[in-house]
């Protein structure tokens, strides 16, 4: 499912969850909102993609467990290779996402 991010490409229902998270988290919000006035003290590493987030090219994932768990999950779990150790799981996710203490929050 969210093996198809990369490269910037975001499925449908995925994307809509995304837009949702992020709509109800005032960081983020904040954040996209001065990185279109073009503040310079906004981080240099933001940019926006698709009207989201992007941090170092990786899609920014707003404060909503549940978003985080399905990504972390998905990432984990793997049809073909079964589940992926912490280490290996922690590359998986930060391919193509990033938030705060995300490897943290993998490691739980």
């Amino acid at each position: 499912m969210l093996q198809t991010c990369q490269g910037y490409g975001l499925p449908t229902t995925f994307h809509e969850a995304l837009i949702k998270a992020a709509d109800s988290d005032q960081t983020y919000l904040a954040t996209l909102k001065e990185l279109l006035k073009g503040n310079s003290k906004v981080d240099t590493n933001f940019s926006i993609k698709n009207d989201l987030l992007v941090y170092k090219n990786r899609w920014y994932i707003p404060k909503d467990e549940g978003l985080r768990r399905t990504i972390m999950k998905a990432e984990h779990d793997s049809k073909i290779a079964g589940h992926f150790g912490t280490y290996k799981t922690i590359g998986r996710v930060r391919a193509n996402f990033d938030w705060p203490k995300i490897n943290a929050n993998i490691t739980e």
